[in-house]
């Protein structure tokens, strides 16, 4: 708190049975300047709540090696708050208004909300309502244009509404309750729709997450047309794990640029599968990729993968449209047990990863790059390969080359 600097402080009021009347209340630091006035009622019987604070951020900078980051800033801040009413129904609202916060990766260009809420009389809240809209936001790799967000809490749930306007072309709208309980949180998803590009997603019918000592999923299926995602099941990090996921002709082209691959089209269909102990778990999924780059067929992915007994497998080929392969195939050791009752040492169990191929276009990873950043990637790579051993001594065989390997960057603009 050393960067955090108090220039003043005052209050001035008096206190007359259980009525606290604040006549003058001022703060003023490096972070915010702030003032209030106004009788707050404390015990029942005491009289009528009305008190007003506003508060104005001056700097976030002070607040930086408290937060553990080197970029926070805001350009302005803003609070408004009022709380009123005899204490057996005080009440409270305010509003929040923000522009140009930025924190570590975060942008968020600007922020209004508006609150109120009623304090309980067994609780510290009985009711409250949140009303928030939000300009542009980048964040995690993704970006929203705008966001609108209405919250409802009645004493024990929370009605959540959401509507993400990530682009012109994408925009993700839901309506979900959460309950949470003193083990547990459960998010019941009552209405999910997702336009992606030319996609039009929706949930099929309500489905649930529960997170608490357990994660459970219980009937998330979001389809459009043919297109299915769907999970059910539990993982139980000291229990029994029953748990399936899959993709069933998913188009690439609109989910792909929220992942940064704007580049990436096809198509996807798949199926992932847990069971066992916790500290036995059984794993196993298939894979299969039709990949086109901008609308360009480019070739396929089949892959399947297994983990059992500290040993996780995989089988993967990927076929280029001109007809070359690619193959690798093999096992590592590997603990992935969410329980583990002592350590494991794996250095001294065994590898074998071989891959094999003649000429394979090196153009087939066209789709995961960034057209704006890297194109026409060509080459081609021949390699017969293969990894044994143990995992603390593995051993590198075979041959690998690569030929005419190249690719086209935009140019870079200077002035």
């Amino acid at each position: 708190m050393d960067d955090v600097r108090l220039d003043s402080a005052m209050a001035t009021g008096s206190l007359d049975r259980g009525l606290f009347r604040v006549d003058t209340l001022q703060v003023q630091s490096n972070v915010l300047e702030g003032h209030g006035a106004g009788p707050i009622a404390l015990l029942q019987g005491a009289g009528s709540s009305d008190f007003e604070l506003r508060a104005q951020v001056a700097s976030l900078a002070p607040l930086r090696r408290l937060a553990g980051t080197s970029s926070l800033q805001l350009r302005t801040g803003q609070l408004t708050a009022h709380v009123y009413g005899p204490p057996e129904a005080q009440r409270f609202d305010g509003t929040v208004d923000l522009e140009g916060l930025i924190y570590n990766g975060m942008r968020l260009s600007d922020a209004t909300a508006s609150f109120d809420g009623q304090r309980g009389a067994s609780q510290p809240l009985d009711r409250a309502t949140i009303t928030g809209t939000a300009g542009y936001l980048s964040a995690f790799d993704l970006t929203a244009t705008r966001t609108h967000v209405e919250a409802d809490y009645d004493g024990t749930t929370v009605d959540l509404s959401a509507d993400v306007q990530l682009d012109s072309k994408r925009r993700v709208q839901a309506d979900t309750r959460i309950r949470p309980t003193a083990d547990s949180t459960t998010l019941e998803l009552r209405r999910l729709t997702a336009r992606l590009g030319p996609d039009q997603w929706s949930l099929r019918r309500p489905a649930s997450i529960t997170i608490g000592t357990a994660y459970r999923v219980d009937a998330l299926l979001l389809e459009d047309g043919a297109q299915r995602i769907e999970a059910n099941g539990v993982v139980d990090p000291t229990g029994t794990q029953d748990f399936t996921a899959s993709l069933e002709q998913v188009r690439l082209r609109g989910i792909a640029p929220l992942l940064g691959l704007s580049g990436l089209g096809g198509s996807a269909t798949g199926r992932v599968r847990l069971t066992g102990a916790a500290t036995a778990p059984v794993f196993d999924g298939t894979l299969d990729l039709d990949l086109r780059s901008e609308d360009r067929a480019v070739g396929t992915l089949q892959l399947d993968v297994a983990y059992e007994e500290l040993s996780a497998s995989l089988d993967a080929r990927l076929s280029h449209r001109k007809g070359r392969a690619l193959t690798v195939s093999g096992s590592v050791p590997a603990d992935l047990r969410l329980q583990a009752p002592a350590p494991t040492s794996l250095s001294d169990r065994p590898v074998r990863i071989e891959a094999s191929t003649d000429q394979f276009p090196l153009d087939w990873v066209d789709p995961f790059f960034d057209p704006a950043t890297v194109r026409s990637i060509t080459g081609t790579l021949t390699a017969d390969a293969r990894v044994q051993g143990t995992l603390g001594a593995p051993e590198l065989s075979g041959t690998a080359s690569v030929a005419g390997a190249g690719a086209s960057l935009p140019p870079i603009n200077t002035t």
